[in-house]
């Protein structure tokens, strides 16, 4: 800038002169008041900061209000005092613990035509209620945010420099775990859930993630310990491959395969092991039919409680949606009421919207009736009996056409937290240690299916036997 000036002979001046930049003294003076100017802007920004800083330790710094919350007259998070809302929050958090996943949060949202709550920030309908159709990145948001847990945090979300891309203000922006915050006070704001529930959902959906170290979320596919299974040798997960047998049983069905390729990816070595699926996950589905079968009764009634307990949940968001109806209904014929009859712009625009509302709230009730009628409330005698039922006879249910290979997945999962093979090249035995849920472990040994007759136990007796034929003269036919 000095340099521009002195080009141009433009004259600067404060409240203690004027100076001529293309003077010696006077530039040098220039220079020296801007290095001080500096100096003291970045001791102003140091102090802001600093209180700023200080603010947030004291747990009294909040910038915008999450989904579920309200901000207090005293500057403080409360719980939204709708019902609905709050309803909706435990909802989600609930599915969650089901589900497992997000993606499987949102197809239930999506199944039951069930929406969200909004309020926006800025606008003219600022901080009004609204509600909008689930997403996947508000359900991230709603579950990862700690504030729900009561836990209050600052500097969840920084800018990487790395990551800034040019012309886009709002990019590099990466959101940090609750234990890397600047600030993390627990126990400081209304919680929705326990810390410890919290966390174990942070957990689950870290290991949700589609990597080489994680289990991954349950996926389609007729794998059965997808993401459980661990090498015996390198102690790396293995991967499922898929075989075709276009020839056997058609080019539909596919054939799940274990194999360790860690080092071969990583190193470029060999393949450690591998081994075929079916017979392995045969074997630990039985395992684990067996540790179910003692409580059938109890998963009897556990099941009815969670069913009926889910569907009071959806029924009574209906309810709230048609309460919230017939609120405006009132509210638009009070207004409408309101107004005198000779202002008859008014009068029109206000009975519009009277009957506009009547008609939203006879289209919500035909919809509440038609989910009654689809499924009721509480459960009937017939579905109780047919729920014992299935529950007393677990290999029936598992093997029921209804039940889905990431139901299978699921239940696993909740059993046995990894199984360790180790599958020796020449033999066809397989050992396997399964590492349950509750700190047991169980050793076994099976036999799988091989490729080569050198790989059996009797192969030097088969082979004797072989010789013994073609000694006796017999056909080949005859022989085999």
């Amino acid at each position: 800038m000095l340099e521009v000036c002195a080009l141009f002979g433009t004259l600067l001046a404060d409240h203690d002169g004027i100076y001529d930049p293309r003077d010696y003294n006077d530039r040098l003076l220039l220079g020296l008041k801007g290095t001080l100017s500096e100096a003291e802007l970045h001791l102003l920004r140091q102090r802001m900061h600093q209180g700023i800083m200080n603010k947030a330790k004291r747990g009294e710094l909040f910038n915008l209000v999450p989904i579920g919350y309200l901000r207090s007259p005293t500057g403080q998070f409360m719980l939204d005092p709708d019902e609905q809302v709050q309803a909706m929050i435990h909802l989600v958090f609930d599915m969650f613990d089901e589900a497992g996943t997000v993606s499987g949060v949102l197809r239930f949202l999506v199944q039951q035509k069930l929406q969200l709550p909004f309020r926006s920030h800025t606008g003219a309908d600022r901080w009004q209620l609204q509600w909008r159709r689930p997403t996947r990145q508000r359900l991230r948001t709603l579950l990862h945010h700690p504030i729900y847990a009561g836990a209050y945090t600052w500097g969840r979300k920084r800018i990487d420099p790395r990551r800034k891309a040019p012309g886009n203000p709002g990019s590099g922006r990466t959101v940090v775990p609750a234990e890397q915050c600047t600030v993390l006070l627990k126990d400081r704001c209304p919680a929705y859930i326990a810390w410890a529930r919290y966390d174990a959902n942070h957990r689950r959906m870290a290991e949700n993630q589609n990597r080489c170290d994680r289990q991954g979320a349950p996926r389609e596919g007729s794998a059965l310990l997808k993401g459980l299974l661990v090498c015996g040798r390198c102690q790396c997960r293995m991967v499922v491959r898929y075989d075709r047998l276009y020839k056997v049983r058609g080019p539909n069905l596919n054939h799940p395969r274990y194999a360790c390729t860690h080092n071969g990816i990583e190193y470029g070595e060999s393949l450690c092991q591998s081994l075929t699926g079916r017979v392995l996950d045969e074997f630990v589905a039985q395992q684990a039919l067996t540790v179910l079968q003692p409580a059938s009764l109890a998963l009897s009634l556990s099941a009815t409680e969670d069913i009926e307990q889910q569907r009071m949940n959806i029924d009574g968001h209906w309810r709230h949606r048609v309460e919230r109806a017939r609120y405006d209904v009132d509210r638009a014929r009070r207004q409408y009421e309101a107004v005198e009859p000779e202002n008859r712009l008014v009068v029109r625009e206000l009975k519009r919207q009277w009957e506009q509302k009547l008609l939203d709230l006879r289209g919500l009730e035909e919809q509440y009736e038609r989910f009654g009628q689809k499924q009721a409330t509480a459960l009937t005698d017939d579905e109780r009996r047919q729920i014992h039922e299935l529950s007393c006879d677990i290999p029936k249910l598992w093997h029921a056409p209804q039940t889905t290979t990431v139901d299978r997945q699921n239940i696993v999962r909740h059993l046995i937290e990894r199984v360790i093979v180790t599958a020796p090249p020449g033999s066809q035995h397989v050992d396997v240690t399964i590492q349950w849920a509750w700190n047991f472990v169980s050793q076994h040994t099976l036999i799988r299916p091989v490729g080569r007759y050198e790989q059996l136990d009797n192969y030097q007796q088969l082979l004797d036997r072989i010789l013994e034929l073609h000694d006796q003269k017999k056909s080949s036919a005859r022989i085999a």
